[in-house]
């Protein structure tokens, strides 16, 4: 069923008359009354009670009526919602800005391998600061998994699908810095990200 079906089903319904639903659709009455006898066929139920003057619902079409009304309201809110994203989509917020190279151009590779030009990049130091502008929807920000634990106001968290999306660790120390602390680090490390981790 469509939701072009579900608009003529709600008008009818509204102005429980078949001639003034079609005027406000601005159809002719006998093809409205055919969809509503395919809406009918569909859902295998008289939705309205056929010689009441003016229309009524059935019992069924009240259920129906409230289901299809709400529909209506949340597709008309899709449209505006898909924009406001798109527009988003189009700024992100990226981090750290110094040193490079760092995440914040494995995140500008991400999104150019998915053929993504940004119209605005807002490169930031740290992390807070791009939830921050996120949180102030100044635009979108690709963060790690482990991220997610960060409770942010006004920030909401969404897994890419892409599995081959992946960012590697890097782990930095003094130049011939050979103590044994140092060493038993880079080994845990090293030790550390050969298998894989469990979430």
């Amino acid at each position: 069923m469509e939701l072009r079906q579900l608009r003529y089903f709600v008008a009818v319904a509204e102005e429980r008359n078949f001639t003034r639903a079609a005027e406000r659709l601005n159809m002719t009455q006998p093809p409205l009354s055919r969809q509503i006898q395919q809406i009918e066929d569909t859902v295998g139920l008289a939705l309205f009670e056929r010689g009441a003057r003016p229309l009524k619902l059935t019992e069924a079409g009240r259920v129906f009526y409230a289901q299809a009304k709400r529909l209506l309201e949340e597709s008309d809110e899709l449209l505006p919602l898909t924009r406001r994203l798109a527009q988003l989509a189009e700024r992100i917020v990226i981090y750290p800005s110094t040193p490079r190279p760092s995440y914040a151009d494995q995140q500008l590779s991400a999104f150019r391998d998915h053929a993504v030009e940004p119209a605005a990049v807002h490169e930031v130091r740290e992390l807070q600061t791009a939830l921050g502008l996120v949180a102030a929807q100044v635009g979108v920000c690709l963060v790690p998994e482990s991220v997610r634990g960060l409770r942010a106001r006004g920030v909401t968290y969404r897994s890419i699908e892409e599995t081959n999306v992946s960012s590697p660790i890097i782990m930095s120390r003094r130049l011939q810095d050979q103590s044994s602390t140092t060493e038993l680090f880079c080994s845990i490390a090293r030790d550390l990200f050969k298998r894989p981790l469990s979430v």
